[in-house]
């Protein structure tokens, strides 16, 4: 049954006549009783009308009366004579009351009715003794007289029957209802709600306040009291109490009575006051919250701002409350604020990034987090703004070392793939001119065997208005800073009259530099290269990742020098004798492909302890034949003077020896002997120098078991992939998809796993590149995807690596990870990628790495690891 259904049921069945009105006096509820009592037609056609639009002729008093209810105040009458507009006269007991809403606050008055009798005096007998009313009874003189006895009976049997009615409505009751007289005695106590009484009505009852409640209370309470009994009016009032161990909040009604007492009505509002308290905590936090928060209207006009919104950019409230969005919102533009705000209401919230300007004109670049609202009938947003300043300064500086590293790996490529020394020279002075922006950048030689001293500028790269430095200059002009050079120290100049070198300030000064830096490039040759970067605009301060730049790139030039020397004198003993140079030049070519090698395994970057044992073990025989290589040439000098001195003692030698030395070519040999082992000598430093880079990127020193982020060492394998990645001239770029999970911090072997990444990513651009191969003009094989998914299950992180390119055929699945097992083509797989990535995972992880292929689907290989390792 429906709220108002019961209702309506309730009020038909009362015995009185029951009228219920808003605060405003309109009809919200009536009984048939009512509309019959006061001849108003019918129920429907007075709801909602106006209470004095239905009765237009109801007296003052009874208009003051209302409003006094509507002021808490609770008004009842004895027997009355009442006038109706038919002219009929009707004697009525009336009561009129406030009643509440959910919140505790008045919401309209109920009105209750009873018509008595025109007969009151019957009324009144029947009030006296039996003896009276059948004295009253025998002095009828008629029939009529008897049936209005008979009618007086029934109507006293009715009001008995509708006191105890009303009697029980206001047991049902939640508030505490008093009756106190002048000095706070409480007189009488309705049972409406005993858990709200400070102490049980037995030891209240004829005690006043002050002996039943705390002072303080006691004192307000009595104050009220005399209040309303001076004024006639109601008093309103709130007050708590510490009843049964809780603080109970109560919005009493204080209402005089006629007879000098008052009626205490209380109703507990503790659920209003602690939402009340809620609103105002959640009001501070908004204010005292770090970082910016505001309301704003649907015309952009600011609404509110808290402190850390007047504290971060400058304005007070008064400012924003007198500004809108778009005087501050430096990209927002106007004449989109009613797409905006027509987007942002259907779709509820938004997140971006903008700029915002300060009060003192300063851009903030921030990001805010906005949702629509509407609260009574106005439409607001809320918006929530963090500062990201040092977020997008850290982003501007990874991508400025992003596009150094970019730069630094495109020039050690063609460094390194380069065996012209002019072109590797070349390469690298313009990549740093470009690069840093310098105003010179040269490279110089200094001949440690020359007598001279004397640094020669053969390669520059400046700007097209300034002159060349090419040429020949002492090294008396840089004073004692020569000496530093000599000892490969960088000369770090920030600020040239800075330098406390006199010399060297006073030429720098001279040649109109602000900032200088010089870099050695050690060389296995006997001469020593110089990089000079100059400055000559304005002082430049060197950063730190310049500096390491121009380590990375003189590295890179050292090692490109040598290898131009090493051609450079293999192609010398190739011209020397033809069957020699063809054996040279296979050796050349298969360095050159060992280079290569060594490169594309620098590249990788994961192949982890197995590169590191290799390093190792061919760094035992290298060392053995780099040590004996010294003691060869000793002694090989040591035979050819024995021999040169024999032919001095006995230069007459027999035909057989002749015939011999002729045979072999004797004086040749002796020639071309020592620049074998000069080339022996250079061929193995250059493999230490390479097995030395082998181990270092092995990551030794992440051998041990550490924390580390997963998705840094996905990125770091891509990027060093990025050259298979990019679009060539036969196929499209591969595209990388990243939906990285929230990971923790995973403790692992980061080397080794990198090593596992960089397996199967190759391995999936192989698949891919296969797939082009196959059916190149296939066009759903235009969708070249890599997929790279994380994600946290339990304790432990799952990686996914799915592509779109051919698929394995089962039974090949079934043997991905046995060693030495590849379907590639001989010198393209050696089958111990996926072999080493298994143990790596399993073993060494206690994890497990799964694969799953289809032609649909294509092919996913599945990483799973604990984040914590269980160490010995």
């Amino acid at each position: 049954m429906q709220p108002d259904d019961l209702f309506q049921r309730f009020v038909e069945q009362a015995p009185v006549a029951i009228a219920l009105f808003d605060q405003d006096l309109h009809y919200r509820g009536v009984s048939q009783r009512w509309v019959d009592e006061f001849g108003l037609g019918s129920i429907p056609e007075i709801m909602g009308q106006y209470c004095y639009d239905v009765l237009p002729d109801i007296s003052t008093r009874w208009r003051e009366v209302h409003q006094h209810s509507l002021a808490g105040a609770i008004t009842k009458s004895e027997i009355e004579e009442l006038h109706f507009p038919n002219d009929e006269i009707k004697w009525m007991q009336w009561e009129v009351k406030p009643y509440r809403d959910k919140t505790g606050n008045i919401a309209g008055i109920i009105m209750y009715t009873e018509v008595i009798s025109q007969y009151t005096r019957f009324d009144e007998a029947a009030n006296s003794s039996p003896m009276e009313w059948k004295t009253l009874e025998e002095n009828l003189e008629n029939r009529q007289q008897r049936s209005v006895i008979a009618q007086l009976e029934h109507e006293v049997a009715e009001r008995k029957r509708t006191e105890g009615e009303l009697h029980a409505l206001f047991a049902a009751m939640t508030d505490v209802i008093f009756v106190l007289d002048a000095q706070g005695r409480y007189l009488k106590i309705a049972p409406t709600n005993p858990a709200l009484l400070y102490q049980p009505s037995d030891r209240v009852i004829g005690k006043t306040m002050h002996e039943i409640l705390p002072l303080e209370a006691a004192t307000r309470s009595v104050n009220c009291i005399q209040q309303a009994l001076n004024t006639q009016q109601a008093v309103s009032l709130e007050y708590s109490l510490s009843i049964n161990g809780q603080l109970l909040w109560f919005d009493a009604t204080v209402s005089p009575m006629p007879d000098n007492t008052v009626i205490w009505v209380a109703h507990d509002i503790t659920d209003r006051k602690q939402a009340d308290k809620a609103l105002q905590l959640m009001q501070f936090s908004i204010d005292c919250a770090a970082d910016p928060i505001f309301w704003i209207k649907s015309d952009a006009q600011f609404f509110y701002a808290n402190q850390a919104a007047c504290r971060v950019l400058g304005y007070s409230l008064s400012d924003f409350l007198s500004m809108s969005v778009l005087d501050i919102d430096v990209d927002f533009p106007p004449e989109y604020w009613n797409t905006h705000w027509q987007n942002l209401k259907q779709r509820g919230g938004l997140v971006a990034e903008s700029r915002t300007r300060t009060k003192t004109g300063a851009i903030l670049p921030i990001e805010f987090s906005i949702n629509y609202l509407e609260f009574e009938g106005e439409e607001y947003s809320f918006v929530y703004v963090r500062d990201i300043s040092d977020r997008k300064q850290a982003e501007a500086e990874l991508r400025e070392f992003a596009d150094r590293q970019s730069l630094l790996n495109r020039i050690a490529n063609q460094i390194r793939y380069s065996l012209e020394l002019d072109v590797v020279l070349d390469t690298a002075i313009q990549a740093i001119h470009e690069l840093l922006e310098v105003d010179y950048c040269f490279f110089a030689w200094h001949d440690l065997n020359d007598g001279s001293p004397v640094w020669e500028v053969i390669r520059e790269a400046k700007g097209a208005d300034l002159p060349s430095v090419l040429g020949r200059y002492p090294t008396s002009l840089v004073g004692l800073s020569a000496k530093q050079l000599l000892d490969q120290e960088i000369l770090q100049t920030d600020n040239v009259a800075d330098l406390e070198e006199s010399v060297h300030r006073n030429y720098l000064q001279t040649i109109g530099s602000k900032s200088s830096i010089v870099l050695t490039v050690e060389t296995s040759l006997d001469r020593m290269g110089l990089i000079v970067c100059d400055h000559r605009q304005q002082v430049h301060p060197w950063t730190t990742s310049e500096v390491e730049l121009l380590r990375a790139v003189t590295a890179q030039v050292a090692i490109a020098i040598d290898q131009a020397e090493l051609y450079k004198q293999s192609l010398a003993a190739a011209q020397t004798a033809q069957d020699q140079a063809q054996r040279l030049e296979e050796t050349l070519q298969s360095l050159q492909k060992a280079q290569i090698h060594l490169v594309q395994s620098e590249k990788m970057s994961s192949l982890g302890q197995m590169v590191a044992g290799i390093a190792h073990e061919i760094n035992n025989p290298v060392s053995f034949i780099y040590g004996n290589v010294i003691h060869i040439r000793q002694y090989a000098k040591d035979l050819l003077d024995l021999l040169a001195l024999y032919q001095t003692q006995y230069p007459q030698i027999n035909s057989d020896i002749q015939a011999k030395i002729e045979d072999m070519d004797f004086d040749f040999l002796r020639q071309d002997l020592p620049k074998l082992l000069n080339s022996m000598q250079v061929g193995t430093d250059r493999i230490r120098d390479i097995v030395r880079s082998l181990r270092i990127f092995s990551r030794l020193d992440e051998a041990d078991c550490k924390v580390v982020d997963i998705h840094e060492g996905i990125d770091s394998t891509l990027m060093i992939l990025q050259n298979r990645l990019r679009p060539a001239s036969d196929r499209p770029s591969i595209e990388i998809v990243k939906a990285y999970g929230q990971l923790p911090p995973v403790q692992c072997y980061a080397g080794q796993l990198n090593q596992v990444f960089m397996n199967i990513l190759t391995n999936a651009i192989d698949a891919l590149e296969e797939a082009r191969l196959v059916k190149p003009h296939t066009p759903n094989l235009k969708a070249m995807t890599i997929r790279i998914q994380t994600e946290q299950v339990g304790d432990r992180v799952k990686i996914c690596i799915h592509n779109t390119g051919s698929s394995i055929p089962k039974e090949i699945q079934q043997r991905l990870f046995d060693a030495f097992f590849t379907t590639k083509p001989i010198g393209q797989g050696t089958g111990l990628g996926l072999s080493i990535s298994y143990q790596i995972v399993a073993e060494k992880h206690k994890g497990c790495l799964k694969c799953r292929s289809s032609p649909e689907f294509g092919t996913e290989f599945t990483i799973e690891i604990p984040i914590a390792q269980e160490l010995a």
